[in-house]
């Protein structure tokens, strides 16, 4: 009996231990969230400041005349704001005018990713892809932006020469010549692929 009543008397006290060390390590985790949470709110505040500090330095860079420094400073904005449409575009817009078009794809992508329909940015990677020698991927682009305004002058023109780079000269003729219907600066090198594609096709359409 005395041994059985030590044994149900061990038990109890194990029993409030285990409860203590559960309760102990609530609170632990409770303490670990909540420096945790100021943890990545301090981190968050810090990285705003330094995006915001990195776009002040783009724009003086930019009013300086030097594209690729400010595509830099814009780049490390844009890593530090993975989820900015703005910011994101921007560093592959800079990315493209600095000749940087592998760097200009991984950024548009990441804006395409948060927003979709917009034109500008579609084409925009479009052109990229084609600078890129791709001109599948740059096709696949300028649809998805006819899908939003097929009329839009920039995409016309960028559609007739992913055409002519693919051999469709029909296709190509037929953008050039909405181009010149929609657009009041007319390209004078639009202007020679149109008529020398024009030339071939009525010599192709003779027999």
């Amino acid at each position: 009996i005395t041994t059985k009543s030590k044994l149900n008397s061990l038990i109890k006290k194990n029993l409030k231990l285990n409860a203590s060390i559960v309760k102990l390590n609530k609170q632990m985790l409770f303490h670990q969230y909540r420096v945790k949470k100021v943890t990545d709110s301090s981190r968050n505040l810090t990285n705003k400041k330094r995006v915001v500090k990195l776009i002040t330095s783009t724009k003086k860079a930019l009013k300086n005349g030097n594209k690729l420094l400010a595509f830099k400073y814009m780049a490390k904005a844009a890593d530090l704001s993975k989820f900015n449409y703005l910011i994101q575009k921007n560093a592959g817009i800079l990315a493209m005018e600095s000749g940087l078009y592998i760097d200009a794809e991984k950024y548009l992508m990441s804006a395409k990713f948060i927003k979709s329909d917009d034109i500008n940015l579609l084409i925009s990677l479009g052109v990229c892809y084609l600078n890129l020698r791709n001109p599948y991927k740059a096709l696949s682009e300028f649809s998805h932006a006819a899908s939003i305004d097929k009329n839009n002058p920039d995409l016309l023109k960028y559609l007739g020469i992913t055409f002519s780079e693919l051999g469709m000269k029909e296709a190509a003729v037929k953008n050039f010549t909405k181009y010149f219907t929609n657009k009041s600066d007319k390209s004078p090198e639009i202007a020679h692929r149109l008529e020398k594609y024009d030339n071939k096709l009525v010599e192709t359409n003779a027999f």
